[in-house]
């Protein structure tokens, strides 16, 4: 017998073997959303001490597991089900338990969940030093391949030896046991399993009732662990790599799939009835399951508000696809609706299969199965009621990693059928991804012209593509750059490392690409078609990123963390330079030079890439912050090797990596640190220790400062660099997009690096002299302050003066100064527009002073460029004058070097001279287009009133030149042939825009020029649609109606606001035109109904128009696309903000329970992002302002108001203080999040972040609320003849008996003590000082009685009013003549017989004889309880118990006891509430009662304690809610 325990396995010390091959067989049930999967794992020990193998395994329930064969003793403990089972009624401040559950499952790397015993017969020695290949190739088990397919192969070898093809082309052979050195036989390990409910690893589209979508399935790989072993028991290590054999079963069409759903089998006739739609569909589906031995689906549908289930239309979801199949089958159906508002999806009949009939003969040719087609539905009505003509055949495709082999019909099964792949590249378990569903198929490889297929040969790869029905024109126009990037990583990096590469496009999908071998799974959010243009940079360089990462992230894996940035940099690097073939040199040095900018604005405060590594699974944003700065050491460090040697660079460098690991030096394909470093400096021939240490190991990036003078004496520029990072700089304030990052990094206490004082290397400096002659110098950088002289060459400098000032005239009076015949450089190339005297006269232009040419004729040289060749990545500021700036703007061809000019003069201060540069840049069609949009933004700023608005006039000026008809502002038909001009004019308007008065407001002609725009546009002519430029002309107009400053300017002119308001309510008009026009001509992705929506919420939040949040809430409705819900909710969360306690629970409620993961993941960013929004004070200021009857006051803070101010703008931990001040005590957002984190549907990753939240908002706790029931009533039944029967009723008992059973004993046993000591109690009386002479004696029964073992309660004790009730608990009696206390406890404790006092508005004298108090349950209108010790006399006269206000839960308290006295009036009770213990002698008036729950604050289990000797006293109160006590199902304690 085979022993399972569920404890969890423990870490291994190490693998102590080598992972060599794993095969799947995978069974996907589509009706039940579950998988049953066989996995053979064939390892190789590497010593004789194996004895536990240790795996990756969650969500699984497995069956069997067999090593060699036979069973064996594993122990595995399944994460979601058991490990992370917390109590029911735990909250927000048992967080830390639920984490340290976790814990293991969170480490890097995970601990595995599955441990097997490995016996010890199992580890042999290879007893053979030449086995048999046969043999040794079925040490990997059974393989799926034919021998057909085995000779082809070989063929394919033998002919690429014949044509003498190059290494890097040729497959590496399989070695065999031997020649891999292993000493031991190969051991098989087989696991078979069943998966029956997925958080992770596998996403189901389009099979709910309500889906408009084809159903398809698809894996969510991930580059992190935690994901594959959601699908299969696995290494899932990206080190532990091996061959796979893969076969997957499914159904073969997709009427097939549709009928397993609902369960109409192909095996048998007997059919039953229809389920009604007003059954209850759980019953049915949980009979059908049961009949077939299987366990029912475990999904649950999450609930809506009633407003959100609406689409666009306002009409209700749900005609779907599924929703087809079912009115087919069933025509008086209808979707059952439950108490949530989820639509319930019904089960089809249920069906027992009889078992299959054996299979026939080999020689005679095999007969269908001998089964009947069900005649529930008739193929022919669901073909004609369901699927269009085109889809009634349509194929279920199945594509995954690896290479096809073989597709048969099931021959159990014909409506199903098995795919078989094949990978023989090791690959790891996470780069295993497949997709099912009716997918469309086009070969990209038709896409290449015959001229280079020839080229390529052999090399070329086979590319395919997949789509869901209906978009194969969007997938070949989107996938069109993709056969031309794949020729150019071939030919360029060496042969692709797999036979063919397959890109498939899902629904749903969380991140825009997963990555898996050979196969890209992307969404179909990336798919345009031919006439969009917009996302085709953006899209093009995804796409190509998936493909350079098949190279370097698939097949090259890093070895450790710190190696991460070098797989993760090459595949941006190789993209990059494809990038630069397909857009020009001009494209990728600019879209270089804006990323070096914004890596120097990130690194500020952040680890190194090295570090990093180790740090990319807290947030998606590290590895984008990797991403963009790794390709860009790579840049510079490929700009310094060409430059030093010679070389082709790291091009070379980098084919020569793919080609060891092809031959076998990159040993298992791992790439190192140390391994790259020695391959650069071998192929470059230059030592790179420095540099690695200060761009990899080290973070930031350099400041440098530079001056520079001319001597005359010497003829020399003077130079001086220094280096200013290391100086302190303002701190940074916190921004809400990345508030997420800030808080991971705050609670992993990631440190940033060392500032790093000196950056060194080698800066070539470029000196335009007079006579426009470039000289080059290159200087080594060594210290932080580095001087040299740089020699002047040119001896005549004002030569080119006197030249500047002829071509100058000639350019006004357009003659060409060269046509006499002189060979000079022509100096104004670039910006000589607009020279005439009606052009600068029409246009508003200023050219230069006479001092400003003075200046200019005394200069030496033109202008000075420093790291002229792009070899740092850094913030460079040069002291030179303005008008050098001009020079190089205008002279130098470099676009990186026009880039700083256009930069350094926005930043100046705004003259009319500084429009007319930037508007004669962005006149001159001659710049790249991505230098005349940064001058048109820059040209934004000379809108000022002090300038007559000069830069407004230039902007509306150069768009009527451009795109509108001669001599009028009307704007003519869109044309957006010109792709440069269509940028230009999309630029304009958001420049625009952004135009301010000094009261932080847009000017009213600056409104009415973008009103126009978007009124006028028309777009009946254009082929191109505008979509874009409308979302583009909505947003400029929201910008220039929000004031950038809080509150704006009052306005005195009451004509200029009435204006105003107009124009604002004909914009919010024309933007909801757009807005509605999606729900009858729809939109790529619905960008317009988006953009509508945002500029709506974000004119709301300014108070500039009023909003309801159902405006925006009808369009998070699951019936509505992804993008559009994602927007919704973005702009939800903004409007509304989450300290709303019902909008933060409706969010945290579709975070948890969405089906979609891309809902789910961006609806999570967007949760946190509202939190930082709260956090950090967006929308507070730092002074108390406060409305006055329309009058707005500014109060000026104290000094400790503004340190919180800035402490929650700039630092982590203020924030959070904020944030737990602002939303910590709300128990409706604490029952929410909780409610999100348990959610079945939440993934691991999902939990994690939440988790967090609650770590840095709640205290952790080790003690809950248990809720206790009440009992019940019983009725009795004489039957006659001595026989009663007694029966439970449903109404609660909520007060007191008069007796019980526990008095009742207690006076037998007191009694029975008083009788026993007669004589002796009349001695103690006459000798004792105490009025009641049984004290004592009660005393010493107690005593003498053992202490009954009760649980340790914790208390919530409440400060009494009178300071005098309060004592020390004691022993001893009560002393004589002291004030009775308001509340006197006692401990609970059978058998001793207890006295109870009874305080009401008015106090009575305490009797000698009191009665006891009872043993049941206290009522529900309870007042506050305490009961003492002491021994009744006589039962006095029952007193009607006093009303009191009823308590919210029951709650068990240890208060120390008080001293009794007797003889004197109790002292009035300083509480409202009244306090009784005595249980009154006559039954209550009976209540009307429900069925509820009392709560008592107990400890947790974990703090429970033994009870100590003496016994704590309890104090009880009840205090129901005011809605009552929340029903319960049942009578047992939780």
């Amino acid at each position: 017998m085979v022993e399972h325990t569920d404890s969890p396995p423990a870490s291994p010390q190490g693998p102590g073997f080598i992972l060599t091959h794993q095969q799947l067989e995978l069974d996907l049930d589509f009706k039940t959303q579950s998988l049953n999967g066989k996995t053979v794992i064939t390892i190789n020990p590497i010593n004789e001490a194996l004895t536990s193998v240790h795996l990756s395994c969650r969500q699984c329930r497995l069956k069997v597991v067999t090593v060699n064969g036979r069973a064996t003793q594993f122990s595995y403990q399944e994460p979601y089900s058991e490990r992370f089972h917390i109590h029911v009624e735990s909250g927000v401040h048992q967080h830390h338990q639920l984490r340290q559950k976790m814990a293991g499952q969170l480490k890097e790397p995970p601990e595995p969940e599955l441990q097997i015993e490995i016996p010890k017969a199992a580890v042999r020695t290879v007893a053979s030093k030449s086995p048999d290949p046969q043999k040794n190739s079925n040490a990997h088990g059974k393989s799926t391949r034919g021998k057909a397919v085995a000779e082809a192969e070989a063929g394919v070898d033998i002919e690429r030896e014949n044509e003498e093809i190059s290494v890097l082309a040729a497959k590496p052979r399989a070695k065999s046991t031997d020649e891999q050195g292993f000493r031991f036989q190969p051991i098989t390990i087989e696991i078979e399993y069943r998966i029956e409910f997925f958080r992770d690893g596998l996403h189901f589209v389009g099979w709910e009732l309500d889906s408009e979508r084809y159903p398809h399935l698809y894996t969510t790989n991930s580059p992190f662990p935690g994901t594959a072993c959601c699908l299969f028991p696995c290494l899932d290590d990206l080190t532990s790599r091996c061959t796979w054999d893969i076969s997957i079963k499914c159904p073969r069409t997709l009427i097939d799939a549709l009928r397993l759903i609902h369960s109409v089998s192909e095996t048998s006739t007997e059919i039953k009835a229809p389920v009604k739609p007003q059954a209850t569909v759980n019953a049915a589906v949980n009979a059908t399951v049961n009949a077939q031995t299987e366990k029912p689906n475990q999904h649950t549908s999450h609930a809506l508000i009633e407003k959100a289930t609406t689409g666009l239309n306002g009409k209700k979801s749900g005609r779907g696809i599924m929703f087809n199949v079912m009115k087919a089958m069933y025509p008086d159906f209808q979707p059952t609706v439950n108490e949530h508002n989820d639509v319930s999806t019904p089960a089809a009949p249920s069906i027992s299969p009889p078992p299959p009939a054996p299979p026939p003969p080999p020689p005679p040719p095999p007969a269908p199965p001998t089964t009947k087609e069900a005649p529930t539905l008739e193929d022919t009505e669901l073909d004609s009621f369901l699927l269009p003509d085109e889809d009634k055949a349509r194929e279920m495709t199945i594509v995954c990693a690896g290479e096809l082999i073989d597709e048969n019909v099931d021959p159990v099964d014909r409506t199903k059928k098995v795919v078989s792949f094949a990978c023989n590249s090791a690959v790891a378990a996470r780069h295993i991804g497949f997709a099912i569903g009716p997918f469309e198929y086009i070969d990209l490889a038709n896409i290449r012209d015959d001229d280079e297929d020839e080229m390529l040969g052999q090399s070329a790869v086979q590319l395919h593509g997949y789509c869901l029905p209906g978009r194969m024109d969007e997938l070949r126009n989107t996938c069109f750059p993709t056969s031309k990037a794949v020729d150019h990583f071939t030919l360029t990096y060496g042969s692709y490392p797999f036979n063919s590469y397959a890109v498939c496009f899902v629904d749903e999908i969380s991140s825009d690409i997963t990555h898996a071998a050979s196969l890209s799974i992307c969404s179909e959010r990336l798919l345009f078609p031919e006439d969009v243009m917009d996302p085709l940079e953006e899209v093009t360089q995804k796409l190509v990123h998936a493909l350079a990462y098949q190279w370097s992230g698939v097949y090259i894996i890093p070895k450790e963390p710190s190696d991460t940035w070098i797989t993760v940099g090459i595949a941006q690097f190789i993209t990059d330079t494809f990038l630069k073939k397909l857009c020009g040199n001009n494209d990728y040095k600019f879209r270089q030079k804006k990323n070096s900018d914004r890596v120097c604005e990130l690194d500020i405060g952040r680890p190194s890439l090295s570090t990093l590594g180790s740090l990319l699974s807290l947030d998606p944003s590290e590895l984008d912050f990797m991403t963009l700065k790794s390709a860009l050491v790579l840049f510079i460090l490929d700009r310094r090797l060409t430059k030093a040697s010679g070389s082709t660079g790291l091009t070379r460098i980098i084919s020569r990596m793919f080609l060891h690991t092809k031959t076998g030096e990159l040993a298992n394909g791992w790439i190192t640190n140390a391994q790259f470093h020695r391959q650069c400096e071998k192929l470059g021939h230059t030592k790179l220790d420095i540099f690695f240490r200060q761009w990899i190991h080290g973070a930031g990036c350099p400041r440098f400062m530079v001056t520079q003078r001319f001597n005359k004496k010497k003829l020399v520029v003077e130079m001086l660099i220094r280096q200013l990072q290391a100086e302190p700089s303002p701190p940074r304030n916190l921004d809400a997009d990345d508030f997420e990052r800030d808080v991971k990094e705050h609670l992993q206490q990631v440190k940033p690096a060392t500032i790093q004082p000196v950056f060194t290397g080698p800066m070539t400096i470029r000196i335009h002299e007079a006579d426009g002659t470039p000289y080059e110098h290159i200087v080594e950088i060594r210290e932080a302050s580095t001087k040299f002289e740089v020699p002047y060459n040119t001896k005549y400098k004002r030569l080119k003066r006197s030249k500047r000032q002829k071509e100058k005239a000639a350019a006004g009076a357009a003659v060409d100064v060269r046509a006499d015949g002189e060979d000079e450089i022509v100096l104004y190339s670039l910006g000589d527009v607009l020279q005439s005297e009606e052009e600068i006269r029409t246009w508003r232009l200023l050219d230069w002073t006479k001092e400003d040419e003075d200046k200019m004729n005394q200069e030496a040289y033109e202008y000075i460029r420093m790291d002229a060749d792009f070899e740092w990545i850094c913030k460079m500021s040069l002291a030179m004058p303005g008008y050098m700036y001009l020079s190089q703007l205008q002279q130098d061809r470099d676009v990186v070097a026009q880039y700083e000019s256009v930069q350094y003069i926005a930043a100046q201060a705004e003259t009319a001279l500084v429009s007319t540069i930037l508007l004669r840049t962005l006149m001159d069609r001659r710049y790249f287009h991505g230098i005349r949009t940064t001058a048109a933004h820059a040209l934004a700023k000379c809108g000022r009133a002090e300038l007559e608005w000069i830069g407004l006039f230039h902007l509306q000026k150069a768009f009527q030149a451009f795109f509108c008809l001669d001599g009028s502002d009307t704007t003519p038909l869109n044309d957006f042939s010109d792709r440069a001009a269509y940028k230009i004019q999309c630029a304009i308007p958001q420049a625009v825009a952004k135009i301010r008065d000094q009261h932080g407001k847009s000017p009213i002609q600056a409104k009415k020029f973008l009103y126009e725009l978007l009124r006028l546009n028309d777009n009946s002519k254009n082929k191109f649609p505008d979509w874009h430029y409308v979302c583009i002309l909505m947003r400029a107009l929201c910008d220039a109606f929000i004031p950038d400053t809080e509150g704006g300017s009052f306005y005195y002119d009451d004509d200029e606001e009435r204006e105003d308001r107009k124009l604002l309510k004909n914009s919010i008009k024309e933007i909801d035109r757009y807005r509605l026009r999606e729900e009858f001509e729809s939109t790529w992705n619905s960008i317009c109904a988006i953009t509508a929506l945002e500029c709506k919420s974000r004119l709301a939040k300014a108070k500039l128009v009023s909003a309801e949040v159902t405006e925006f809430l009808q369009y998070t409705s699951p019936a509505n696309d992804d993008l559009m819900r994602v927007g919704a909710f973005g702009d939800l969360i903004s409007f509304a903000s989450l300290r709303r306690d019902r909008i933060a629970s409706y969010v945290l409620n579709i975070m948890s329970k969405d089906p979609s993961p891309y809902v789910r993941e961006n609806l999570g960013r967007l949760f946190f992002k509202g939190l930082g929004t709260i956090a950090i004070g967006e929308n507070t200021s730092e002074n108390q302002v406060s409305d006055d009857g329309g009058l707005i006051i500014e109060r000026e803070s104290s000094t400790a108001d503004r340190q919180a101010f800035l402490a929650r703008k700039q630092t982590v931990t203020g924030a959070l203080n904020a944030l737990k001040e602002e939303i910590g005590a709300n128990e409706n957002f604490k029952r929410a999040l909780w409610k999100a984190i348990t959610s079945k549907d939440m993934s691991l990753m999902e939990m994690r972040d939440l988790l967090g939240l609650c770590h840095v908002l709640y205290e952790p706790k080790n003690s809950w609320i248990v809720k206790i029931n009440y009992p019940r009533y019983y009725t009795c039944q004489n039957l006659g003849k001595g026989q009663l029967r007694f029966k439970q009723t449903d109404k609660f008992r909520t007060q007191r008996f008069k007796s019980s059973l526990l008095t009742t004993v207690a006076r037998s046993i007191f009694r029975n003590a008083r009788k026993a000591q007669a004589a002796e109690a009349v001695s103690d009386e006459e000798s004792s000082d105490s009025d009641s002479p049984l004290i004592n004696r009660e005393e010493n029964v107690r005593k003498s009685m053992p202490p009954p073992s009760l649980p340790k309660l914790k208390l919530n004790t409440k400060k009494r009013a009178n300071p005098e009730s309060a004592a020390t608990s004691t022993a001893e009696p009560a002393p004589k003549k002291q004030k009775k206390s308001n509340a006197t406890p006692t401990t609970i404790k059978p058998p001793t017989p207890t006295t109870t006092t009874s305080s009401g508005p008015k106090s009575k004298k305490r009797s000698n004889t009191e009665t006891e108090a009872a043993a049941a349950p206290s009522t529900k209108k309870q007042k506050t309880v305490h009961a003492e010790t002491a021994a009744p006399v006589a039962e006095p006269k029952p007193k009607k118990p006093s009303k009191s206000k009823a308590s919210g839960t029951a709650q068990a308290e240890t208060v120390p006891p008080a001293p009794v006295s007797r003889g004197k009036k109790r002292a009035k009770p300083e509480e409202e509430e009244t306090t009784s213990s005595a249980p009154p002698p006559q039954p209550p008036k009976r209540q009307k009662t429900t069925k509820k729950k009392a709560a008592a604050a107990v400890e947790s289990p974990e703090e429970l304690a033994p009870a100590p000797p003496t016994r704590p006293k309890l104090l009880l109160k009840l205090k129901p809610p005011p809605g009552g006590f929340p029903d319960v199902g049942d009578d047992s304690v939780d």
